[in-house]
């Protein structure tokens, strides 16, 4: 019974590894010579999909900037070396996932906005003028207005 389950395993963990391989070669497929900025055409959440617990409201991918001018516009907001991660557009309160509700400053939750994620590696130093830790790694979301393309405003979030 053992080997039987063991075998059955084995089978689904390689159907999962053809499907991650074949996911793979087909956005290398469609977009050969890809580097993260270029990916940014094709946001990591269907634009307008609205598929939040609070329903965002519904807006058309063709009255905005693209998620490539968006990652574009918000690398000046991030340091340098910092990777691309992803763009998203939706309601600000379903795209913002960096930092605590509290620390979200947007007056307006519903705003359509871009959410451009970065990583990279943040020294953080205290206010208080105490040492700066070592470097560590972290992430950056700049919010950008969704139609203009506007920052908002940006947080970091590089755990202790």
């Amino acid at each position: 019974m053992n080997q039987r389950l063991g075998r059955q395993f084995l089978t689904i963990s390689a159907v999962a590894v053809v499907m991650v391989a074949a996911t793979v070669l087909t956005l290398i497929v469609l977009n050969p010579g890809a580097g993260p900025a270029d990916l940014a055409d094709i946001p990591s959440a269907p634009v307008g999909s609205g598929e939040s617990a609070s329903a965002s409201p519904a807006f058309s991918a063709t009255d905005g900037i693209s998620a490539k001018q968006a990652a574009d516009l918000a690398r000046s907001h991030v340091q340098g070396g910092a990777v691309f991660v992803s763009a998203v557009a939706g309601a600000y309160r379903d795209v913002f996932t960096i930092g605590h509700p509290e620390d979200r400053h947007l007056d307006t939750p519903d705003r359509v906005v871009w959410a451009v994620t970065f990583s990279g590696e943040y020294e953080i130093c205290p206010p208080n003028g105490a040492p700066c830790w070592s470097p560590r790694p972290g992430q950056s979301q700049v919010i950008l207005d969704y139609t203009t393309g506007e920052f908002l405003e940006s947080g970091t979030f590089a755990p202790a």
